[in-house]
C-alpha cells in the first residue's frame, strides 16, 4: 500500500481541534485549507450581499467570503432581506428551519449560527438588537435591491 500522500497527512494533523479542520476531519465553519480561494472576511469596508440565486458575501475586493452551511446561508438571506432591520429571534427560528421543524433549543442553535456567521462576516457585521439580530448593511449592498 503506498503511503499516505500530503493531503491525507494534513487532514490527520489537524484532528486535534488546531487548525481549519475539526475533529471529524472536516473544515471549521468559515475557514478552508491555506491557498483556498474563499477566505474568511478580514477586510474593512462595504460588504456585497447576493441573494438572487445561491446565498453569498462578496469582500470589499469582490472575493467570496466562505459564509457556511446551508443553515448559515438561510440565516445570512433572512438577515439581508431585511438589511438596517432588526429581525426578531421567533422569526429568524422559523425562516431558518422552514419546512423542517426547529431543534428542541432552537434559540441556542440560532445563537450558535449567528455566531458562525460572525466569525465568517464580521462581528460587527451582525448586530444583536433587543429580541433580535441585524445585518449592519444597507439596502444598496443587498443585489435584490440593486436590481
Amino acid at each position: 500500500m503506498p503511503a499516505p500522500g500530503p493531503w491525507f497527512r494534513y487532514r490527520a494533523e489537524n484532528r486535534g481541534g488546531s487548525g481549519p479542520y475539526g475533529p471529524a476531519g472536516r473544515p471549521r465553519p468559515g475557514q478552508l485549507p491555506a491557498g483556498s480561494a474563499v477566505p474568511a472576511l478580514t477586510e474593512n469596508g462595504p460588504v456585497r450581499y447576493s441573494v438572487l440565486g445561491p446565498t453569498l458575501a462578496h469582500a470589499p475586493d469582490g472575493t467570496d467570503v466562505a459564509v457556511g452551511g446551508p443553515r448559515v446561508r438561510a440565516l445570512l438571506t433572512v438577515l439581508a432581506l431585511r438589511a438596517g432591520r432588526p429581525v426578531p429571534v421567533r422569526d429568524l427560528v422559523d425562516e431558518v428551519w422552514y419546512g423542517d421543524e426547529p431543534p428542541a433549543d432552537a434559540v441556542a442553535a440560532l445563537q450558535a449560527l449567528v455566531g458562525r456567521l460572525r466569525r465568517a462576516l464580521g462581528r460587527d457585521r451582525v448586530v444583536s438588537t433587543e429580541g433580535g439580530y441585524r445585518l449592519d448593511a444597507r439596502p444598496e449592498d443587498i443585489d435584490l435591491h440593486r436590481f
